[in-house]
């Protein structure tokens, strides 16, 4: 189930925990994402589904809740207007998942960023709200995409590594959530 739902992502992420930050990193390729595959409501499930799972493998316990994330933006090359993209079905499903999932955000570093990403953020100024909105760095740079790091040494081997990671942080906290949650009133 998990590597269904993670499949129109995993060859755009990687996630680990920095010992510097002491919270988890997210690195995501924007430019591998498929906007488009989002048109029909299967889709769209499928690929929240792996958002939603990927919000829970990034807070696994109640220190990585209490950090936060990082989220490192790889801008280069991403195409941001969809073709085919029907945003109800998006919407739909965050008001019924991702709206309600609590997860803080420390920082998004984006890197590579081309105008229409700081026109954006611009305009976003008045409807972001203030918390987000100063979150938001962008025009990081890096002497290479960020996927020349952490895709090595193959992409196939990235997916796998991902995956397994993926599957550790799960196990950690559904283990966390059995031992620690209250019994009901």
């Amino acid at each position: 189930m998990l590597a269904m739902t993670l499949e129109p992502m995993k060859r755009a992420m990687m996630t680990w925990k920095s010992h510097e930050e002491g919270c988890y990193v997210h690195v995501l390729d924007l430019a591998t994402i498929d906007i488009d595959s989002m048109k029909d409501q299967e889709n769209c499930r499928t690929s929240l589904a792996g958002a939603f799972y990927m919000n829970q493998c990034l807070n696994p316990d109640l220190e990585s809740v209490r950090r936060g994330m990082i989220i490192m933006l790889e801008c280069e090359g991403y195409q941001w207007v969809p073709k085919s993209w029907d945003m109800k079905y998006s919407e739909q499903y965050w008001n019924d998942v991702g709206g309600i999932y609590p997860c803080r955000v420390r920082q998004y570093r984006c890197f590579n960023t081309p105008m229409v990403f700081n026109v954006l953020k611009s305009l976003g100024r008045p409807f972001v709200p203030a918390e987000i909105y100063s979150r938001m760095v962008l025009g990081c740079r890096f002497e290479q995409r960020l996927d020349a790091v952490f895709a090595v040494p193959t992409v196939e081997a990235t997916e796998q590594r991902f995956l397994g990671r993926s599957i550790d942080a799960l196990t950690m906290r559904y283990a966390n959530e059995r031992t620690f949650s209250l019994d009901a009133v």
